[in-house]
């Protein structure tokens, strides 16, 4: 475990408390299904701090057709537990959310040491759900990663990640029967594969 030196100590004191003086996002990540009502608590909480906004990145999912009648839409999370909220960070609010018990943390390098959110990250993520396609949160794969089909017919098969795009992979997977300088090449949907170490 790395223990941080005197320096490094004294550096983050300096730091804390020390907010940027400009309206910034934020994130704090609440429990398991509390997401919006923190966000409810949050908006409360404005009363009392300058909160201008705050975002909960949820799916509106397709409407199901039963026997001729259209369910219920349902939506689900983007970015489960996270709160996203835009303020003029002070004490009152930073205290006021970490004692909430609805939240877990507000991320940030230390305590009192929030970490703002660019904007156009935020811009970004409002565009990504206007664009009313059907995004994921899916793990970040790289050309040589080990990986796991964990769903359908090729479930379990394990191999290397030899090209990578948007929505598919494509995985080398070796046979014991193949000569070493041989494998064959698969394709499987992003969402489906998980990263692994050689040595599990």
């Amino acid at each position: 475990m790395y223990t941080l030196s005197k320096k490094e100590l004294e550096i983050l004191r300096e730091r804390q408390g020390r907010y940027d003086p400009d309206t910034r996002w934020y994130a704090a990540m609440a429990h398991a299904g509390k997401e919006r009502k923190l966000r409810e608590w949050i908006a409360v909480e404005a009363e009392c701090a300058p909160v201008q906004e705050i975002l909960v990145p949820e799916i509106q999912e397709p409407l199901k057709r039963r026997a001729g009648r259209a369910t219920k839409k349902n939506s689900r999370l983007l970015f489960p537990c996270y709160v996203f909220f835009q303020c003029k960070m002070s004490d009152d609010l930073y205290f006021s959310l970490v004692n909430c018990d609805l939240t877990i943390q507000i991320l940030g390098n230390a305590f009192r040491i929030p970490i703002a959110i660019p904007d156009e990250e935020i811009d970004r993520l409002k565009g990504v759900l206007k664009s009313g396609g059907a995004p994921k949160l899916v793990e970040k794969t790289d050309i040589g990663d080990w990986v796991v089909i964990m769903e359908g017919p090729m479930k379990g098969t394990r191999g290397r990640v030899a090209e990578s795009a948007k929505k598919f992979v494509k995985i080398e997977v070796d046979f014991s029967f193949l000569n070493s300088g041989s494998c064959i090449l698969v394709q499987a949907p992003r969402d489906i594969i998980r990263r692994f170490s050689i040595e599990e």
